[in-house]
């Protein structure tokens, strides 16, 4: 969408090259901090399409386990189990999932990105609120 000329055209790339360079910076630390970035960052962007499992005792600090963002038929999960990060692409129809696939990090990455840079180009709100996020 847009008729514009220019920055809001451009928006789109720019913001998919510093999200990568974000998720990439996070994918060499702490693979716990790139879920929690997950977690905190997508959840308060877009709350209506990611939704955040926690594990730990009520009052103490509860711990992301996963996170799973719905984006059109894809559903990209990201899960940390013992310290190491599964990453699997779910095929949604209808609210239900009809197939999980697991996939690289690096394609995760790229898929997520893919599918966030659609949802920036239809919606303004979501694009404003994916640059406070990535830039």
């Amino acid at each position: 969408m847009g008729a514009g000329g220019g920055g809001a055209d451009d928006l789109p790339e720019a913001l998919r090259l510093q999200a990568l360079a974000v998720l990439a910076q996070r994918l060499k630390g702490d693979h716990e901090e790139l879920v929690e970035f997950l977690a905190g960052g997508l959840a308060r962007t877009l709350p209506h399409a990611v939704r955040v499992h926690r594990r730990g005792l009520v009052g103490a600090r509860r711990r992301v386990t996963s996170v799973e963002v719905l984006l059109g038929p894809r559903q990209y999960e990201v899960h940390l189990r013992h310290g190491r990060l599964e990453t699997v692409v779910a095929q949604v129809v209808g609210g239900v999932v009809l197939r999980h696939d697991p996939v690289p990090v690096d394609a995760w990455v790229e898929g997520l990105l893919g599918d966030l840079e659609r949802t920036a180009e239809e919606s303004e709100t979501a694009r404003a609120a994916l640059s406070r996020l990535f830039l």
